[in-house]
């Protein structure tokens, strides 16, 4: 739904960490305070809180502890989460293992391996991020104009 050029859209965060996490290499996600490294297991409800107001002629939020989403809808503030990546698996030093035959052996990689996920991955969780996003407002857009809401 547009909102004063700003869309509401109903996406709550287990979709956008959820299709984060189906990503390789993807180990960990996480959103609102958790994303930004706050201690919201330390503050009361009072505390916790995110007040509306209003800046000009738009509703914003006083802290955004939220991450961007509250009750499934994003508030028009920034949607904040973070992932984390493993490490690559395959190192080209020498690693101990089991053979198919239950022997104990070294196993010594070949070939060209990414040293490191990063460069992949940002564009790929940004990616990502936008393609949940974008599915979201069109199925907003479609419930409003009548549609049945998908069930997933």
């Amino acid at each position: 739904m547009l909102v004063d050029d700003h869309y509401l859209v109903r996406v709550g965060p287990a979709n956008v960490l959820g299709f984060e996490l189906d990503m390789e290499a993807c180990a960990q996600a996480e959103s609102g305070e958790e994303a930004l490294a706050l201690p919201c297991d330390e503050l009361t409800g009072r505390e916790h809180n995110d007040e509306f107001y209003m800046d000009g002629d738009r509703v914003r939020t006083r802290t955004n502890r939220s991450g961007g989403v509250q009750g499934g809808i994003s508030n028009g503030e920034t949607i904040h989460f973070r992932v984390a990546f493993k490490p690559t698996a395959t190192i080209m030093s020498p690693q101990r293992t089991v053979d198919v035959h239950h022997e104990d052996t070294v196993l010594q990689a070949k070939g060209r391996h990414d040293p490191c996920v990063l460069p992949r991955a940002v564009p790929m969780v940004e990616a990502m991020a936008a393609l949940v996003l974008a599915d979201h407002a069109l199925r907003q857009e479609a419930v409003r104009a009548g549609a049945s809401p998908p069930k997933d």
